[in-house]
């Protein structure tokens, strides 16, 4: 089994700062859709957040 093999199988798991598998990490489309969603969804729930917040200063 090669890395590019080991990698496809593993990719979910594989963390982004390990460096034999840096070239595919970089090179993947999957793991950057993956850190949109969740830089998007961190974003949305702090903005929601924010407004939850306001929203119970001003009932109370």
């Amino acid at each position: 089994m090669t890395l590019k093999d080991m990698y496809e199988e593993f990719w979910e798991f594989i963390d982004e700062d390990n460096e034999e598998f840096s070239e595919f990490i970089k090179n993947d489309v999957r793991r950057r859709k993956c850190n949109s969603f969740y830089k998007n969804y961190y974003k949305f729930k702090a903005k929601f957040s924010m407004i939850f917040y306001s929203f119970a200063k001003i009932i109370l």
